[in-house]
C-alpha cells in the first residue's frame, strides 16, 4: 500500500513540473508606448488632429499558432480642432482621454519560435470610456463643455516579436505591431468617430 502510495506520489509530481516547464513557453505579458493616429471627417472626429499617445498591456496564452489574448490600453490626445455645435463650426483647444479593454487572439501562420523571430496577425473586440473636455474659455450653444462615453469597437492588426531568452521562467523579448481600428461613442450629441491607427513597441516577458 505504502508502495503504491509513493509510486503515486512521484507520478503526480512529475506530471506537476512538466505542467510548469510547459505552462509559458513563450513570453504571457507584453508592455508599449503606443501612438494613434485618427481618422474620420472634420467635426466628427479627431482625424484633424496630431498623434495621441498612450500605453497598452496585454497577457497572452501560451499556442504555437493560435494566442487568446486580453488587454488594456489607455490613450490621451489634446490641442485644438474643429468641432460642430449645432449648424456652426467652432475650433477650440480640448483634453480627451480613453481607456479601453480588448478580447482577442492571435495568429501565427508560422509555428511559433521559442526563441527568435515571429510574425503574427490579429483581431480583435473592445469596449471603452471616453472622456473630453473643451476650453471652458469658449461659450458653445448647443454642446457642453465637457462629455463623456462608452464606445464598442473592433480591430485588426499585424506584428512581430524578438523573443530574446528562452530560459525557463526568464523568457522575454521585444515587439511590434500596427494596427487599424473601428469605433464610436456618442460624444457632444453626435456619433463621434474614434477610429485610426495605431502603432506599438514594447517589451514582453
Amino acid at each position: 500500500m505504502r508502495i503504491s502510495l509513493k509510486i503515486g506520489l512521484i507520478i503526480l509530481l512529475s506530471n506537476v513540473s512538466t505542467a510548469k516547464a510547459d505552462y509559458a513557453m513563450f513570453p504571457r505579458t507584453r508592455l508599449s508606448g503606443q501612438q494613434t493616429y485618427f481618422s474620420g471627417d472634420t467635426g466628427k472626429s479627431f482625424g484633424e488632429s496630431g498623434a495621441g499617445y498612450g500605453f497598452g498591456l496585454t497577457v497572452l496564452g501560451d499556442g504555437s499558432y493560435l494566442v487568446p489574448f486580453a488587454g488594456f490600453s489607455a490613450t490621451t490626445l489634446a490641442g485644438s480642432q474643429t468641432f460642430l455645435d449645432g449648424t456652426s463650426k467652432v475650433t477650440p483647444k480640448f483634453s480627451f482621454y480613453s481607456a479601453s479593454t480588448q478580447l482577442g487572439l492571435q495568429l501565427y501562420p508560422i509555428q511559433r519560435r521559442k526563441k527568435g523571430f515571429n510574425v503574427y496577425v490579429s483581431a480583435l473586440g473592445s469596449v471603452g470610456y471616453n472622456y473630453i473636455s473643451l476650453n471652458k474659455s469658449v461659450a458653445f450653444t448647443n454642446i457642453p463643455n465637457s462629455d463623456q462615453a462608452f464606445s464598442l469597437g473592433y480591430a485588426a492588426a499585424a506584428g512581430g516579436e524578438w523573443i530574446v531568452s528562452d530560459d525557463g521562467a526568464r523568457r522575454w523579448g521585444f515587439f511590434g505591431e500596427i494596427s487599424l481600428s473601428k469605433q464610436s461613442a456618442t460624444l457632444l450629441k453626435q456619433q463621434f468617430d474614434l477610429s485610426g491607427l495605431t502603432m506599438a513597441v514594447g517589451i514582453g516577458w
